[in-house]
């Protein structure tokens, strides 16, 4: 093949410019039409979750963030948990050994007595009511059930003390506890709170509540000294503990564990010991039984 002239080099080079170009273009439209045919997907990766056990009927939960729905089903609950207060609880199995709470069933507790009214609608509160078949979701959903509960026994009894006979717990209304004894554990906590709120303020304040207080009593701590919950445990449940008490002077007094004399002289001598044992770096002497008390409850 003879070699091009010096006139036809130019058109040659043009045309294989061209030719590129157009195999280039090709090339790309065969590749975009193969991408646009759907093939077979990879399945998407899922991940599993452990069901909670509170939980069984999470599938009838209504939809998250309908706070107006909540609210109704909240006042339909409340109006059953006060009327269970002076009357046999309407629940699948009530307590057979139900009797009111209250010292006077005669003045019943009312919404007000609990909700302030000037931040709420006490009465449209009392409307509020869709009934029994509009709030079936919430009952079946047990999480939210004990939750509201347990929310509104602690209230009580915080801040109606002196109107019950005694400490109401879920076992008031119900023969079997519905909350797996999660309501238990919660009051423990609440009555260990009020306990060592008296403790650690006998440190620092003469005792006014045990029957007997020492009358040669004198402050326990150096000049400097600070006594928490955390001093003594050493763990994070120490300081969630510190929390637990700071509020806990409104906590009305456990009259079924103060009373028992074999668990207070118990308690007492394991948190005496505890915290010679402990804090001894802030207290002024050794803490006896006696600091606090006239007599050695003991005998």
């Amino acid at each position: 093949m003879a070699a091009p002239t010096s006139r036809s080099a130019p058109l040659f080079m043009l045309g294989l410019f061209f030719g590129v170009l157009l195999g280039y273009f090709l090339k790309s439209l065969s590749e975009a039409e193969r991408a646009s045919v759907p093939g077979p997907q990879p399945a998407p990766r899922t991940r599993t979750r452990e069901v909670d056990p509170h939980d069984a009927a999470h599938a009838n939960q209504p939809a998250q963030g309908d706070r107006a729905a909540e609210s109704a089903a909240k006042a339909h609950f409340m109006k059953k948990f006060v009327a269970a207060l002076v009357s046999l609880p309407k629940n699948a199995k009530p307590s057979a050994a139900w009797a009111s709470p209250l010292v006077d069933p005669s003045n019943p507790v009312e919404c007000r007595d609990c909700h302030d009214p000037t931040r709420f609608n006490i009465e449209g509160m009392k409307q509020m009511d869709p009934g029994a078949e509009a709030v079936q979701p919430y009952r079946q959903n047990k999480r939210f059930m004990i939750m509201l509960m347990m929310n509104w026994v602690e209230r009580l009894n915080r801040l109606h003390g002196d109107r019950l006979k005694t400490v109401v717990t879920c076992t008031t209304c119900h023969e079997e506890d519905p909350s797996g004894g999660m309501a238990e554990r919660q009051q423990r906590a609440q009555d260990y709170s009020y306990f060592m709120t008296t403790f650690l303020r006998a440190l620092e304040e003469k005792p006014s509540t045990n029957r007997g207080p020492a009358a040669r009593w004198q402050p326990l701590l150096k000049e400097a000294g600070t006594v928490r919950c955390s001093s003594c445990h050493k763990d994070d449940f120490g300081t969630a503990m510190d929390r637990n008490v700071l509020g806990a002077r409104d906590i009305p007094r456990p009259a079924r564990l103060a009373d028992d004399k074999v668990f207070m002289v118990d308690l007492m001598e394991k948190w005496v010991e505890k915290l010679n044992r402990e804090a001894r770096d802030q207290l002024a002497k050794v803490v006896v039984c006696q600091d606090c008390h006239e007599n050695d409850p003991r005998r």
